[in-house]
């Protein structure tokens, strides 16, 4: 469940979820409306509940690149 708190002119939303044991929170905020935030914490909670973790803070493609590399390189292939 998400909770929505007023923080000067806007809203923002807190997400709780858990992660090996322990409560992680996602948090966003910058909405003009309490409704704005509401809705937009009920997609965040739609895809926890599908499995997808929301990727809210987006990493350099370099980054994200040797990341992939270390995940999915094998060592079948061999050069001549």
């Amino acid at each position: 469940m998400a909770s929505i708190q007023k923080r000067g002119n806007t809203y923002q939303y807190t997400v709780s979820r858990m992660v090996n044991g322990k409560q992680k929170h996602i948090r966003k905020g910058g909405f003009r409306t309490k409704k704005e935030a509401q809705i937009a914490a009920m997609e965040v909670e739609q895809e926890l509940l599908k499995g997808v973790v929301p990727n809210l803070k987006p990493i350099p493609f370099d980054e994200y690149f040797e990341s992939w590399i270390k995940v999915f390189k094998t060592n079948t292939c061999t050069l001549l």
